[in-house]
């Protein structure tokens, strides 16, 4: 006859046990995955935005660098530029302008550039009210007193993160123009 204590199985109490430590470590692990994911999200919008605003301001620096005349809007939301004259792609001397007027403009959220009767989006998503704050800023803000010379650039963009929470990126450049005389406003 065989013992019967060497028989013995698994009861309720032990399985309910193992059910219970299994679920917790499934449900830290999927909590684990979710906060990884939102700062994965987080991250990538970040990124986005702050990579969008800053390819605009390079854009626009390469752009006025060379321009003889820039005028900006009383808003400071858009600003009207003219590059000068060239032949065999060296400026003429005098310098003066080849004709052709260009604009950079806010237009809703995107900032165009448009010259030639084209219109190339330089970055979207932007926006002029600081969300912290709620103050209103200029793109476009001309040096003033010593240094007329100067243009300040700051684009603030938002880039979609976690879904319900945007990402905000803000860029500030000032561009020192070497043809301008004056910056006209």
């Amino acid at each position: 006859m065989r013992n019967r204590r060497l028989q013995r199985g698994v009861t309720l109490i032990e399985t309910m046990m193992a059910a219970v430590i299994t679920g917790l470590t499934l449900i830290t692990g999927v909590g684990i995955f979710f906060v990884g994911m939102f700062g994965w999200l987080t991250g990538e919008g970040q990124l986005d935005s702050e990579e969008t605003s800053h390819t605009a301001i390079q854009a626009i620096t390469n752009e006025l660098r060379q321009a003889v005349v820039v005028g900006v809007d009383a808003n400071g939301l858009g600003l009207t530029y003219a590059l000068p004259l060239q032949q065999n792609g060296t400026d003429v001397y005098p310098e003066t302008t080849d004709g052709l007027t260009r604009r950079i403009e806010l237009d809703g959220t995107k900032l165009n550039i448009i010259g030639n009767g084209v219109t190339n989006t330089l970055c979207t998503n932007v926006t002029t009210t600081d969300p912290s704050t709620g103050a209103r800023y200029a793109l476009f803000t001309p040096g003033a007193g010593t240094n007329p010379h100067a243009l300040t650039v700051e684009i603030c963009t938002t880039s979609p993160g976690d879904p319900g929470i945007n990402q905000l990126a803000r860029n500030r450049d000032s561009i020192y123009l070497r043809n301008v005389p004056q910056i006209v406003q």
